[in-house]
């Protein structure tokens, strides 16, 4: 739902700033290709709105991750694929964040910080999510016991 909300919002936005920017063009230069560029603009920004709609279920499928005692795997991309394997050794914080979109519908997203990156689980239950880096925090304090 928040994949769907985020595309209606983006949609409005483009729409709204290419209003504006027509109209400013209209209004200080007139030549008659400035309606076709217009419906042109909006054709894309409609096609672009339609392909979001219709990659969410792929985006959802092909989101996951993964935590064993050693790693955690996170994959996503539906066209081109990753997966990216962290070692928890490497994990610096993790964190939650919520922004409007996700607390409307009561979810969160979960961020694993390394030196050189950070990796997002989104679209989690608040209790999912602090279950969650509670259980990361937790391997990741045995493994550099470990160490």
């Amino acid at each position: 739902m928040v994949w769907f909300l985020r595309a209606l919002l983006d949609f409005c936005i483009s729409l709204v700033l290419t209003a504006l920017v027509w109209c400013l063009a209209f209004k200080f230069w007139n030549p008659s290709w400035l309606y076709t560029a217009g419906f042109a603009v909006l054709a894309l920004i409609v096609v672009n709105l339609v392909g979001a709609l219709l990659l969410i279920p792929y985006r959802y499928a092909f989101h996951r991750y993964e935590i064993n005692s050693e790693e955690l795997a996170f994959q996503k991309g539906f066209f081109f694929r990753q997966t990216v394997f962290v070692p928890l050794v490497r994990i610096q914080h993790v964190e939650t964040r919520q922004g409007p979109l996700l607390r409307q519908q009561k979810l969160m997203s979960l961020v694993v910080y390394t030196a050189a990156t950070e990796h997002q689980i989104a679209g989690l239950s608040s209790d999912e999510a602090f279950k969650l880096r509670n259980q990361i925090l937790h391997l990741v304090k045995a493994v550099r016991e470990d160490v």
